[in-house]
């Protein structure tokens, strides 16, 4: 049986749950924890060194890495049409590079955002925590979140840069889709990169299910204002083709 270890919120576990639900592909879904899922995690995977990041796809002995290759995988064994239309993987993959930045430049925005927001913290704590014990559980949280901190290099005083990358690719996505509603003139994995990547901007909540906190921390008003026709967008293409 497949199972795919992932974070809810996090937009790449967003993409890489699209793309299995898209071909029905069956499969369990594993809650990651980050920090205390580590070592359990790294074990499994047969990582002993580097980076341990989420989604990842464990199918008999196979195990599939990153939301890109993930939905590649899905393409190869899964029903319906492919994420990643032949003759045109380049451009695809193009665009996944592009959603990449965005996402990065958004965590190191919203973290902070995270980190000062008590009730935030109490939401993105683990389903198994029990609700009178979260208050308790804060400094566990914020452990936590410094822990992401340090993994990803984010640096609070960089936030200005991080808005402009982020405005300087969906001004990208913004050209793009002046010729029509999908990123590369037809429906593929690049309109559902873009789509999850514009998470970080402001949440959708068919993407992912966020407490009202973590959607405020998540939320970045200046960039919501400027990209409101490339959320409205978001919101079509999640109506339209993000399996229910």
């Amino acid at each position: 049986m497949r199972r795919l270890v992932a974070m809810p919120y996090s937009p790449w576990s967003i993409q890489a749950r699209w793309a299995l639900d898209h071909h029905a592909l069956e499969y369990e879904y594993e809650i990651y924890t980050p920090m205390l899922g580590e070592p359990v995690l790294r074990a499994r995977m047969g990582w002993p060194r580097g980076a341990v990041t989420v989604p990842v796809l464990f199918e008999g002995t196979l195990v599939v890495r990153e939301s890109v290759a993930i939905a590649r995988h899905a393409d190869r064994v899964g029903s319906g049409t492919p994420l990643f239309p032949e003759g045109r993987e380049a451009d695809v993959v193009h665009w996944t590079g592009l959603s990449d930045v965005v996402m990065r430049a958004g965590r190191a925005l919203l973290t902070p955002r995270m980190q000062k927001s008590p009730s935030a913290l109490e939401e993105s704590m683990p389903p198994w925590i029990p609700r009178a014990l979260r208050r308790a559980s804060l400094p566990a949280a914020d452990a936590t979140l410094r822990y992401l901190v340090r993994k990803h290099g984010v640096r609070a005083e960089e936030a200005e840069q991080d808005r402009g990358t982020i405005r300087w690719t969906l001004r990208k996505l913004r050209e793009a889709l002046e010729r029509g509603e999908h990123v590369i003139g037809e429906p593929s994995f690049a309109d559902v990169a873009m789509a999850a990547a514009l998470q970080v901007v402001r949440p959708s909540e068919h993407l992912a299910p966020l407490g009202e906190a973590t959607r405020a921390a998540w939320t970045d008003e200046t960039l919501a204002r400027e990209h409101e026709d490339l959320l409205a967008w978001r919101d079509r293409i999640v109506a339209r083709h993000k399996p229910r």
